[in-house]
């Protein structure tokens, strides 16, 4: 047989073609498995999600946020307890699925979530010059835990590291006065996400010292640093300003959650600490407000780099929406992080990167450090979550340049272990991230939806204005013909629309049974009144309850939809039941309901 060698012009036409085939078929893979069953998993919308939804969905069909009051170009939180852009980014994509809310709330959150990791890639190419550490980063990311559900969920954190991200990587990327362009992504990061306001400007920071570190010792003409200093002049501008006018709004009350406005609260810990010691001279030189406060700071500091967190299992009652069975990153990314540390430093042509990275961990967890009310890495710490991708591909990067058979089965090692928290999302998660009471919220829209118009129905829950927010996304009820109510509705604060109202008080004496379905949640007060009590006992009743334990969570009164096909007392689900599209009346009534007759 006659083996010829392929021609050398072929070859390199080859390799030049294969890299970037690479790329797409990695960002086709993430951009599928992000949108694969989107509208229905996660099974739950959490408060802190629903809200850029509906806001979504209203500046899409009016322009302006759900009182109407609002619009984009104000620059303020519409909400003071949200960021003010998030909704506004989101808007095109409500645009272009009017008839599926929560498919297109997730959408841009999933387009965001898969590109990160290429922005990720692109900055460390960039300082490295390395495809191979570019491809790597960059398909690491991409599988990474923390990355991939967030990237299905509209949590505001991704968007402003998506913005951030994509800023670095231009300023970069462009040259001269071309570099300026990153101070659009840059700005719109700094609205997307209150608590990653506070990295803005030492990213910017670290951004231009990636620059000016780029060309090296002898690359310090003034025509190359005058784009850099003209951009770090207009980030400085626009921070203090924004800094300057955030403590004019309803919104700088939030400042008073940053460690430095709470000086009072110290002294008076500082104060309980004296009092518990034996008086000496040192007393107040170790134990003041400042040494209270900085002990403080180090705990939340060093909170963020919880190696259970990281690696091993989350923590459920503060982050239930998350597949907190599992850590933020995979278990091998922890030897592979440690590999990264020790030899990022060790390539002489790699230390810019080395220091930019450093930089960027030191950062990130400074959100968290800064704040006083309670620890949340899951958020505040994110920034240092993607650095500490970028030190896991390093560690990935240096198995690959020592051995190919060991290189060989790390790889298939770290499959395994992706393939697990695969297992675990599809599978695991549908089920144990129903707990709390997101998912029977969820299930109260459903039942609405599918109620008949004539049947009113008045909801009583502790948080009205969220489970009316749930309600609104769950059965679609935000469209042009509904707007100016809704509108109405969240002005005046009385939460109603079409037959739906949902209040807080217990439901009252006098109601028309006839027409009307009571819904209660379990926390809210019980109903004594005399009347209620007696007429209660005759109608029928059931309720939305627990997939793990069955318990009630929302119960039914007078269930005129429901109470009909004869429902059991407790719950089993094992199946992939949460397209609730493709279920039946009484399926889905038999799937998520139990009778409450006694």
């Amino acid at each position: 047989m006659i083996v010829t060698q392929m021609p050398k012009e072929i070859r390199n036409t080859y390799k030049h073609f294969l890299f970037p085939a690479s790329i797409f078929v990695v960002l086709l893979c993430s951009l599928v498995l992000r949108l694969h069953k989107l509208s229905t998993l996660p099974s739950v919308i959490s408060h802190d999600e629903i809200y850029y939804i509906v806001e979504a969905k209203t500046i899409s069909i009016s322009g302006k946020d759900p009182t109407g009051t609002w619009h984009p170009s104000n620059l303020i939180p519409a909400n003071s307890l949200f960021a003010e852009l998030p909704g506004t980014v989101m808007a095109a994509a409500a645009k272009l699925f009017p008839e599926n809310t929560v498919f297109a709330g997730r959408l841009t959150s999933a387009v965001m979530g898969a590109l990160l990791p290429l922005f990720l890639a692109g900055v460390v190419f960039e300082l490295s010059k390395s495809k191979r550490l570019f491809f790597i980063t960059f398909l690491l990311a991409s599988v990474n835990p923390w990355m991939f559900q967030f990237s299905r969920m509209t949590f505001d954190s991704l968007f402003s590291l998506f913005f951030y991200f994509f800023g670095f990587y231009i300023f970069l990327r462009l040259s001269g006065y071309k570099k300026l362009l990153a101070l659009v992504p840059f700005i719109l990061g700094f609205y997307q996400y209150q608590g990653l306001k506070v990295i803005f400007f030492p990213f910017v920071l670290i951004t231009a010292a990636a620059v000016v570190l780029q060309g090296g010792e002898k690359d310090t003409s003034r025509k190359r640093l005058q784009p850099v200093l003209v951009f770090l002049l207009l980030a400085s501008v626009f921070f203090v300003w924004q800094v300057v006018r955030i403590t004019n709004l309803d919104v700088g009350a939030r400042t008073n959650d940053l460690i430095f406005a709470n000086r009072s609260n110290f002294q008076i810990e500082a104060g309980v600490q004296q009092q518990q010691s034996i008086e000496n001279k040192f007393q107040r030189v170790f134990v003041n407000s400042y040494t209270v406060m900085a002990r403080s700071a180090a705990q939340a500091y060093l909170e963020s780099f919880n190696p259970r967190q990281l690696f091993v299992h989350g923590e459920a009652r503060r982050n239930p929406f998350s597949v907190w069975s599992l850590g933020i990153f995979h278990l091998i990314d922890a030897p592979l992080m440690a590999i990264g540390l020790i030899t990022l430093w060790r390539k002489k042509s790699h230390k810019t990167l080395a220091l930019i990275i450093s930089l960027l961990l030191l950062i990130g967890p400074l959100p968290s450090a800064l704040q006083t009310n309670d620890t949340w890495i899951m958020f505040r710490s994110s920034l240092l979550f993607i650095s500490l991708l970028a030190v896991s591909s390093y560690g990935m990067y240096t198995i690959s340049k020592l051995n190919r058979g060991i290189f060989t089965a790390v790889i298939l090692t770290y499959s395994i272990f992706v393939a697990q928290y695969f297992y675990e999302y599809f599978y695991r998660y549908p089920i144990y991230g129903t707990q709390g009471k997101y998912f029977a919220e969820r299930v109260l829209g459903e039942y609405i939806k599918r109620t008949p118009k004539t049947q009113t129905i008045s909801v009583y829950a502790d948080e009205k204005y969220f489970v009316f927010l749930e309600i609104l996304v769950s059965a679609n009820l935000i469209t042009p013909e509904t707007i100016t109510q809704l509108q109405r509705s969240f002005q005046s604060e009385e939460y109603r629309i079409a037959n739906v109202s949902v209040d807080t008080a217990c439901f009252p004496t006098g109601i028309d049974w006839s027409t009307t379905t009571v819904i209660k949640d379990s926390t809210t007060a019980h109903c004594v009144a005399d009347e209620n009590e007696q007429i209660l006992a005759t109608l029928p009743k059931s309720a939305i309850a627990s997939l793990l334990d069955s318990g009630a969570i929302f119960t039914v009164y007078n269930d005129q939809f429901c109470a009909q096909y004869g429902l059991g007392n407790s719950l089993f689900i094992r199946k992939d039941v949460f397209n609730f599209e493709k279920l039946s009346d009484e399926a889905f009534c038999r799937y998520f309901f139990v009778s409450q007759e006694k």
